[in-house]
């Protein structure tokens, strides 16, 4: 294993106020275990060596009701399908790809990944494409950790995977924010602390104080308790991380980057954004 980096300070944990509470229900609060920056100073050939033997999985098997049925990650995008932009900034974060979707599989698999559909009948949402990301993903690559993003999310931070990775590490050092009992998950007991590890399940984005929870990485172990989650009903990807042992990292400074497009309307506001970024900043 490739050794990390000293820890750094995290910041205090997020607060919300009451409004905030009452938003989506997939974005949860996240009390005390906020786990502040990542890995500066890890070498960029260390991380190389670690990211190959973590999966990654696009998520692209909605049925896109916002988006009038339209397939979203097919959707053109400055030229260019949406979930294609994104593979450009997530492929290079992980070893190997793969592409969840449930239609048109020969036009993704035209991207040059390998598709994989849901394993669960109808649209059951981003947490059957979890599902079936951790059963064919980590089955492939004999992989302990597999990386999920959705489809329609380009902008992505170029150290995303390397931070939840780094958050979940023994040692690693997440800094004062992480939690000591009571706010991961059930059965986490006292003494985490800071260098979260031993235990642990996974990690999620978490941008001013609501979880990400489609930015993630997760054991592969984790799949025997997702598909009995499915089973009974549960279709919420915030929830059912909510029963897990798992630490949310603080991307806070960058919430822009996980802009994504559920609607025509946010679509053509990400091919701005899309375009200013290729643009560069101003000289």
């Amino acid at each position: 294993m490739v050794p990390l980096p000293a820890p750094r300070p995290s910041p205090s944990p997020a607060r919300l106020s009451p409004a905030h509470r009452a938003e989506d229900p997939d974005r949860l609060l996240i009390g005390p275990q906020l786990v502040g920056p990542g890995p500066a100073g890890w070498g960029s050939a260390g991380w190389e060596d670690v990211a190959q033997g973590i999966a990654g999985v696009v998520l692209a098997g909605g049925a896109g009701r916002r988006m009038g049925g339209e397939d979203k990650g097919l959707i053109q995008i400055a030229g260019r399908p949406l979930i294609a932009h994104t593979l450009a900034a997530f492929a290079p974060q992980v070893g190997a790809v793969r592409i969840s979707a449930n239609r048109h599989h020969a036009a993704y698999a035209a991207l040059g990944y390998p598709v994989v559909a849901d394993g669960h009948a109808g649209f059951l949402g981003p947490l059957a494409g979890i599902a079936a990301g951790l059963a064919t993903a980590a089955a492939a690559t004999a992989t302990e950790w597999v990386a999920f993003v959705p489809c329609d999310s380009p902008l992505l931070p170029a150290d995303l995977v390397a931070r939840l990775y780094a958050a979940t590490v023994p040692g690693a050092g997440v800094g004062s924010g992480a939690a000591t009992g009571g706010g991961i998950g059930p059965g986490i007991g006292p003494g985490i602390g800071p260098g979260i590890g031993p235990g642990i399940d996974g990690a999620v984005v978490a941008c001013n104080g609501h979880w990400e929870p489609v930015f993630c990485l997760l054991r592969r172990g984790l799949l025997a308790s997702l598909d009995a989650a499915l089973a009974t009903g549960e279709r919420k990807v915030g929830h059912w991380l909510r029963t897990q042992r798992i630490v949310a990292v603080d991307f806070s400074p960058q919430a822009p980057a996980f802009f994504n497009a559920n609607t025509p309307a946010e679509g053509r506001e990400l091919a701005v954004r899309l375009a200013a970024r290729a643009a560069g900043p101003d000289p």
